[in-house]
C-alpha cells in the first residue's frame, strides 16, 4: 500500500471508530494515539526527534513482548476491550451479524490468545523479521550509537547493558530485514578471504566461508584486471 493511501486509510478508521467495524485496527502504541481524535498532522517535537504521530495502521500482529510478555497499551480480548481493538475475521459469520461475532475465534473452550498489533513505525529496531520477536518500550530502550566505557560502571549496570545487547534487532541484510541478535548468528557469516560480512541465505554464490565475490574469484580477477 502506497504510504499515502494507508495514512488515508488510517485516518478514516480513526473517524468511524466505533461506527463502523473493519478488518483491520489501528497502532494503538502511544505515539500513534497523540492523533486521536483530531486525525489531522500532529507532530511531537523533543530535543532530538520530531515524530509525527498521525494514525497508522496496525499491520503487524505480534505476540507478547520478549521480557514482559505484554506490552504497554495492553492486549485487546474479545468480550473485555472495545470492539475498534479488534479487526473482523474471514470466514464471515452465515447465523450471525453480530460485530462480537464475527471478531471471536473459535477457541473449543480455550481462553482467547491475546491480540498485540503494531505499525512498522513503532516496531523499529525493536521487532525480529524473522522469528516475531519484539520488545516494547517499557522493556527495552533504542541505545545510542556510540561506545560505552564499562570501567566506570557498577555490576548492576554491566548487567543491565548485556540485557541490553540481547535485546533490539538491526538490519544487516536487505532481504533479511531487522533480525534480533540470535538470527543474526543464524543468518550473518564472516568471509574468511575479504572479512566481510554476508548473508549467508541471500548473497547467491556464496559458501559456508566466502561471500559470493571471493566465492566465485570476482575479487580475484577485478585485482588481476587492475
Amino acid at each position: 500500500m502506497e504510504p499515502e493511501i494507508a495514512v488515508q486509510w488510517a485516518s478514516l478508521l480513526a473517524v468511524c471508530e466505533g461506527l463502523i467495524a473493519f478488518d483491520a485496527v489501528l497502532c494503538r502504541q502511544h505515539n500513534n494515539v497523540l492523533a486521536h481524535p483530531e486525525v489531522g498532522h500532529v507532530s511531537t517535537r523533543s530535543a532530538e526527534t520530531i515524530y509525527d504521530a498521525r494514525p497508522a495502521l496496525a499491520t503487524i500482529s505480534l505476540s507478547g513482548c520478549q521480557k514482559c510478555g505484554s506490552s504497554p497499551e495492553g492486549p485487546a480480548c474479545p468480550g473485555k476491550s472495545p470492539e475498534f481493538q479488534l479487526p473482523l475475521l474471514a470466514p464471515p459469520h452465515i447465523h450471525s451479524s453480530s460485530v462480537k461475532a464475527a471478531q471471536r475465534l473459535g477457541t473449543n473452550g480455550l481462553p482467547h490468545p491475546q491480540f498485540i498489533a503494531r505499525c512498522r513505525q513503532c516496531l523499529k529496531d525493536r521487532w525480529c523479521e524473522r522469528c516475531n520477536a519484539w520488545w516494547c518500550e517499557s522493556c527495552y530502550t533504542t541505545p545510542k550509537r556510540r561506545v560505552l566505557s564499562t570501567s566506570t560502571l557498577t555490576a548492576t549496570d554491566k548487567e543491565n547493558v548485556r540485557e541490553s545487547i540481547k535485546a533490539g534487532a538491526e538490519k544487516h541484510c536487505y532481504e533479511c530485514g531487522q533480525q534480533c541478535r540470535q538470527c543474526v548468528q543464524l543468518t550473518q557469516r564472516r568471509c574468511s578471504t575479504c572479512r566481510e560480512q554476508y548473508c549467508g541465505e541471500h548473497d547467491s554464490g556464496c559458501d559456508a566461508t566466502n561471500c559470493a565475490w571471493c566465492a566465485t574469484g570476482g575479487r580475484r580477477t577485478a585485482m588481476l584486471d587492475y
